[in-house]
This record gives structure tokens, sequence and C-alpha cells, in this order.
């Protein structure tokens, strides 16, 4: 799987806090948080397959942020609460040539206390849009939903039948 730990360029970080990880992302709003990340470790982009027979694992990003005011811990009243939580789009890309390297929401954040730099700090791992899809439950129909609730709706029916059988079904049980 390729990897890549910067090198030479050091890369933009940005996150959209309080997108809807759902809604398209043009709509989203980005901040520049690359003058947080810590240049050792740095950032590190896991991409592909482990062989050709195995399936595509989703891309991973791992980085470590500054966090001396406690903007970037979960919960904390900061510059970003209440939205830093889990699926906050996360992007890297290459300064100079608006070159995306890799696009993902955060599976988690992790405060600590980074004893040599004195300093507190978060690791962040966010995970691609695979990750995501994989997680997706089976979607029920458009008329299930109305009917039960799953979306906003004023109808109250008297009684309902759902036949949503499994997949293959021929007739409703």
């Amino acid at each position: 799987m390729p990897t890549y730990t910067g090198g030479l360029l050091t890369p933009k970080v940005e996150m959209a806090f309080g997108a809807d990880p759902d809604a398209d992302p043009t709509g989203w709003t980005w901040t520049d948080v690359s003058n947080r990340v810590l240049t050792n470790p740095g950032v590190t982009i896991t991409k592909g397959r482990a062989d050709e027979a195995g399936q595509a694992s989703p891309t991973q990003i791992r980085l470590t942020l500054l966090n001396p005011d406690g903007r970037f811990t979960p919960g904390l009243a900061g510059p970003y609460y209440p939205n830093v939580r889990r699926n906050v789009p996360l992007r890297v890309s290459v300064p100079y040539s608006a070159t995306e390297r890799a696009t993902g929401f955060v599976d988690s954040y992790s405060p600590r206390w980074d004893l040599s730099l004195h300093q507190s700090v978060v690791a962040v791992v966010a995970s691609g849009r695979l990750r995501r899809l994989n997680q997706s439950s089976e979607l029920r129909s458009a008329l299930y939903r109305t009917l039960v609730g799953e979306s906003s709706s004023t109808i109250a029916p008297v009684a309902y039948w759902p036949a949503e059988d499994g997949q293959g079904s021929k007739a409703a049980a």
C-alpha cells in the first residue's frame, strides 16, 4: 500500500466543521488547520490494496494536531464546538498545485499530553468514503420510511403491511 508522509512540501490540512458528510461537498466550508499539524510524525496517508487479491481498504489519514486551547477536543467548548465529532470531513492537499492527496471523515480524536513538547495534542484518524459505504445499512422503501416516521410525515395510517420481504421473494409473506 502506498504511504505518503510529507516530504519537501508540507501538506495543507483542512477540516469542514459542521458539514453534513452526506451533503454535496461543494457546499462545505473548509478551515485550514495546517499550522496546527505536528511535523513529526507529520501526515500519513495510506491507500489502496495490500495485494492484488484483497479487497481495497478505505483510505486512512493519520496526523497529530497541537491542541493547547482544547479546540480539537470533543465536547470541550472552543471555536469549533460542538462540531468536533466523528465524520467531520478532512482533506489533505499539496500546496502550490491544488492536488488533493486524500479526503476522509474523522474516525477518532485522541487527546493526550506530549511530554517532549510539554503541550496538549490530539491524534486524529480519518478514513475515506469506502469506510462509510461499508457501514451503511439496507435502505427501507420510501413508503415505509414515510409511514413509520424515518422521514418527516404528517400521515397517520390506520393499518400498514410492509410487504418488504427479502431479496428474491416472489410474494408478500
